[in-house]
């Protein structure tokens, strides 16, 4: 893995959490603060064009409508590559702030946008309970824990940093601390996670 210093741009992985109850109870023991309770429903659109070179595991295009605390909408773009680090991979964004937005409003005005550059809708995932937990000791970072109704429980960690050597590192010596098995973390996308369990093939698009 190239150790050659980049632009701070966002770093993540995500954990699927089969006990949610034992999760919760190890985040307590760290003392955690819930700092930010969010709800949202992201519907997630691909292009009509099959062979348009749209990896859906690398490239996002969603409206995301807010519930909790404001209620908006949002197209949010994202596009993102797969790190390989010395012991697993993790997604780094390919652009400095992560989600790039390209509306905010109404979600018809949203609809109506995304039908106009030729995407299609394709299914949604509701966070109906999304909470963001700050630790301070023995390591200081924020995770993301999410009740997804297509999924169940799941969680997020974001990094930013300079090395991507130091940003694995930082992953690692977190997942230690949460006891967190290296099978249960993933670098895929949250909409490419969901698309398989609902039996969403991708096939037809280039990757």
């Amino acid at each position: 893995m190239s150790t050659k210093p980049t632009k701070k741009f966002e770093s993540e992985i995500r954990i699927l959490i089969k006990d949610i109850n034992a999760f919760l109870k190890k985040l307590e023991e760290f003392k955690a603060n819930v700092i930010y309770h969010y709800k949202f429903i992201d519907y997630i659109y691909i292009p009509k064009n099959t062979t348009s070179n749209w990896n859906p595991n690398k490239k996002t295009m969603r409206i995301r409508e807010h519930i909790l605390p404001e209620q908006y909408s949002q197209i949010l773009f994202t596009e993102n590559e797969v790190i390989q680090g010395e012991i697993f991979q993790f997604k780094q964004s390919k652009y400095p702030q992560g989600k790039i937005e390209l509306f905010r409003g109404n979600r018809a005005t949203a609809e109506a946008l995304l039908h106009s550059w030729e995407f299609r809708p394709l299914f949604k995932i509701e966070k109906l309970n999304g909470k963001l937990y700050e630790i301070e000791h023995p390591k200081k970072f924020i995770i993301a824990v999410e009740e997804i109704t297509q999924l169940g429980f799941s969680a997020e960690i974001e990094r930013w940093g300079e090395n991507l050597l130091s940003i694995e590192k930082e992953f690692l010596e977190i997942i230690k601390l949460l006891e967190i098995p290296l099978e249960l973390v993933t670098s895929n996308t949250l909409p490419y996670i969901v698309a398989e369990r609902l039996n969403i093939l991708f096939e037809n698009y280039d990757n």
